[in-house]
């Protein structure tokens, strides 16, 4: 019989997954040239280690060293012309914590054998570091980004030359480092454009980065160097500016407000309104867009010029004699005719572009962080470590962490608190991405299959437009509640007390608990809020789940798998 995974289990190993990018070697394939002990305090940590952050398992990797010992060896290596040793592969941690040992029983714990390797140089020693660290425990991704892109520097030192982005990867693999170009690329805009982050460093998400924050200042500094009075270091400055006052006015991070904070600095700059910068933003983007479509158009009709005259000359007997060749579209490649000819990669790389430019295109409204723009602040994403054993970390109903109490229900419930738990953080996963978590409102009421209903948007704060995915995310989120439907609708009023059944934060006129209550007045702040009216539930669920650049496309289906858990765990029809 398989054991099933837990939901903390998977948490974790997705967490872990998600940058173990390098792979450690076995203690078989390191050259050791001697085993000798030493004080553990006359070997220093490597003072180039890529890990910046603590990890937050030190103390229980010191009572692990304390009880069973040290399970794993410590390598220690000589630079030349010096006398200290330094760690050679990755151990700051355990190092630490037997240096507190020693301090604690000097005759336990005051000296170790450690494994001697030789220096071969900087950049190999930096790149062990950073392998060990991720292959021990996550690190953050700022720490990887920094790590990859010192020790790009430090190939660039020893090789006397330039290292591009296209070939540091092969040359990362060679010292035993799996990056991929993805990962590089992120690494780099990380360290250069956001090096104000401080406190929001150990935060920043590598998803953050490649589906928000680099294709928006991207597209930001396309638009900055229009300007010809404006420059590349111009602009970051305004970067290092932005980011370092964003990072000081609001202590949780949110990648959402520092596209909001670069959109208000920015405008003032050339003159205008948020509006009219993201408009014109928009405009650049399409243009550009436009251009590649035309020289596609130019292509595809070569293509099927070559084409026709192949069929010609096949028709006309040409194809008993030897076949001509013809030329293909780009790169000059020379094939026989064919009745249909092959696919030109040419036309199907610019094809890749073109969906690559429009994806990452800010439309007015359409992209996330335009909404956060017109004012609404999402709950900051929270980082899968948070979500721990028995539930520490996780939200309660109440926006939270969960209390004793609340911990014994769920132990009480069983396979349904668990349900409900998984629920709720599918739920707020859901809303982080689309800006829109705190209208997400849990309720007891028994007519609310899914124990939530959304709460109505302020006027003016979301996108009046379905091209908006906080306008999208909306919507389908109602959808699944059935909150609009009449026969829902009437069994969440109270007899008694005239209200709904709710944990709603925001009470009063113009909100759901009681503007409910009017079908009319419902309807017309569907109409001035959400862009008008209901939208059909499966059209928007099946385009979200057959759209895969949608920021909502992963959440979407994480969310579909906790509602499905639930009805199998409630009975919900």
């Amino acid at each position: 019989m398989n054991k099933r995974i837990s939901v903390d289990e998977i948490a974790a190993m997705t967490a872990s997954a998600k940058h173990r990018i390098l792979a450690a070697k076995s203690p078989d394939e390191i050259h050791v040239i001697s085993v000798i002990e030493l004080p553990v305090t006359d070997v220093e940590v490597y003072d180039k280690n890529p890990r910046h952050h603590d990890n937050p398992k030190y103390e229980e990797i010191k009572e692990s060293i304390r009880i069973r010992g040290l399970e794993s060896a410590l390598y220690i290596t000589k630079r030349p012309g010096t006398n200290r040793y330094i760690l050679a592969r990755g151990g700051k941690t355990r190092l630490k914590a037997l240096q507190e040992l020693a301090r604690e029983n000097p005759q336990k714990w005051g000296k170790l054998n450690f494994h001697e390797v030789p220096f071969v140089s900087e950049s190999e020693i930096l790149a062990a570091h950073l392998v060990e660290n991720i292959g021990r425990s996550e690190m953050c991704f700022w720490d990887v980004a920094e790590g990859l892109t010192t020790l790009k520097a430090e190939i660039e030192k020893e090789t006397g030359k330039p290292v591009s982005t296209r070939s540091l990867p092969e040359l990362l693999k060679s010292r035993g480092v799996e990056a991929t170009r993805d990962l590089v690329v992120n690494s780099e805009f990380a360290v250069c454009f956001l090096r104000e982050l401080g406190p929001w460093r150990q935060a920043l998400g590598f998803d953050h980065v490649h589906s928000i924050l680099r294709p928006k200042f991207k597209a930001f500094q396309d638009l900055w160097l229009l300007d010809r009075d404006k420059t590349k270091d111009s602009f970051q400055a305004l970067c290092d500016q932005v980011v370092g006052a964003c990072v000081q006015q609001h202590p949780e991070y949110s990648p959402e407000l520092l596209v909001a904070e670069m959109v208000g600095s920015m405008a003032p700059e050339f003159g205008c309104s948020r509006g009219a910068l993201l408009a014109a933003l928009h405009a650049h983007q399409e243009s550009a867009i436009r251009d590649l479509q035309g020289l596609q158009a130019l292509l595809q009709a070569k293509e099927q010029t070559l084409a026709q005259q192949a069929r010609s000359e096949e028709g006309s007997g040409h194809a008993q004699d030897e076949p001509p060749t013809v030329e293909l579209g780009l790169g000059g490649a020379t094939q026989p005719p064919l009745a249909k000819p092959p696919q030109n990669e040419g036309l199907q790389n610019l094809q890749r572009t073109i969906d690559q430019a429009r994806s990452r295109a800010t439309d007015v409204p359409g992209i996330p962080g335009v909404s956060v723009v017109q004012g609404l602040t999402p709950r900051p994403p929270k980082a899968p470590a948070q979500r721990g054993a028995q539930g520490q970390g996780m939200l309660s109903l109440h926006g939270g962490p969960l209390n004793a109490q609340e911990l014994m229900a769920l132990e009480r419930e069983g396979q349904e608190g668990l349900a409900r738990r998984v629920l709720w953080d599918a739920l707020q996963d859901f809303g982080d991405e689309a800006g829109i978590a705190e209208l997400i409102t849990p309720s007891q009421s028994p007519a609310l299959a899914y124990g939530f209903y959304m709460e109505l948007p302020e006027p003016g704060k979301l996108g009046a437009s379905l091209d908006d995915i906080a306008v999208q995310a909306w919507w389908l989120l109602a959808g699944l509640s059935e909150q609009g439907q009449p026969h829902v609708a009437e069994r969440l009023i109270d007899p008694q007390t005239g209200q709904i059944v709710s944990e709603a934060i925001r009470q009063g006129p113009g909100t759901f608990s009681t503007i409910i209550l009017d079908a009319q007045a419902f309807e017309n702040a569907l109409r001035e809020r959400l862009g008008g009216q209901p939208v059909d539930l499966a059209v928007l669920l099946l385009h979200i789940l057959t759209e895969r650049r949608s920021p909502l496309h992963q959440v979407t289906l994480a969310l579909i798998d906790a509602c499905a858990n639930w009805k199998a765990c409630r009975g919900v029809s």
